[in-house]
């Protein structure tokens, strides 16, 4: 039998469950989509989608890959810029070229209180490449 932590209440006293009961949901359609042969949508078409994903209530949505092109820099600038009630977010290699473009102050309208660069690790010949 597992453990598992009362829910508790909040002001209003319905009840609340904790931290460790809440499942985060995290989409990569627009970053990891682009990656099927023959497979990418505009601006506009991300836009549209974040909007969506947004109204299903996702927690983090990864907008693109900031460095692979300014058409991806550009699409996370403005989504970042649109979505209020998800936190957007950009992928970025474990090299400071990536993170530094991915977190860019010009290019993406970040909150004050929220800054996300989801960083991959890639694996090369059984050790991490830092790219």
């Amino acid at each position: 039998m597992t453990n598992v932590a009362p829910a508790a209440a909040n002001e209003s006293g319905a009840s609340v469950k904790p931290d460790s009961a809440r499942v985060i949901v995290f989409d990569t359609t627009m970053r990891d989509g682009e990656q099927s042969p023959g497979a990418s949508m505009s601006i506009d078409e991300k836009i549209e989608l974040a909007k969506i994903l947004e109204d299903m209530r996702v927690d983090v949505i990864e907008a693109g890959f900031p460095i692979a092109s300014n058409g991806d820099f550009e699409a996370v600038r403005k989504i970042a810029g649109i979505i209020t009630e998800s936190t957007v977010c950009g992928l970025a290699r474990a090299g400071l070229a990536d993170i530094d473009r991915t977190q860019d102050d010009r290019a993406v309208d970040w909150r004050d209180d929220v800054r996300v660069v989801e960083v991959g690790l890639g694996l090369v010949q059984g050790g991490l490449s830092l790219c």
